[in-house]
């Protein structure tokens, strides 16, 4: 285990937004960042007159359109055939890997743009928990980041 993820496992300093501490299911030290540590999620949490709000979200989770964007099973599946990988028959795939894989790639997309097939970022812990809740594991397995080379072979959660 690598010395940043084990700092962050036991110390909390580093999440700023309150929803990624404590980690759960960190695999290394891609698995536990805070949306605040990505420019683009501290945008999408100052764009809060948009809205209407008073105050910037603390967390890119609490923003109105992350329910939308990220949990919401019909968008999410509407948009299934926009992120499944080519060969993959989703019949065989478990719904709920099946949608937390896209609500992860929807989540890239709506902070990032469209990266390409190697261009990967890392996904807030915060986001993680919270697609992870809504679209649970029954066995509580998932595999957190991984490399582009090895992602590339199947959907990840």
């Amino acid at each position: 285990m690598d010395q940043l993820l084990q700092e962050r496992l036991q110390n909390g300093d580093w999440c700023t937004c309150g929803y990624c501490f404590p980690p759960e299911h960190a695999f290394s030290a891609h698995d536990v960042t805070c949306c605040q540590e990505s420019q683009p999620a501290r945008e999408m949490c100052n764009d809060y007159q948009e809205f209407g709000d008073h105050m910037p979200y603390p967390c890119v989770t609490q923003h109105p359109s992350f329910y939308h964007q990220c949990l919401h099973e019909r968008g999410l599946n509407n948009r299934a055939h926009l992120y499944m990988m080519p060969g993959v028959d989703v019949r065989m795939v478990d719904r709920n890997e099946r949608l937390r894989y896209i609500a992860f790639r929807v989540y890239i997309a709506w902070t990032h743009g469209r990266l390409g097939r190697q261009n990967r970022r890392a996904i807030p812990h915060c986001v993680q928990k919270a697609i992870r809740r809504r679209f649970p594991d029954p066995h509580g397995r998932y595999t957190g980041h991984q490399p582009a080379d090895l992602a590339d072979q199947q959907p990840g959660a």
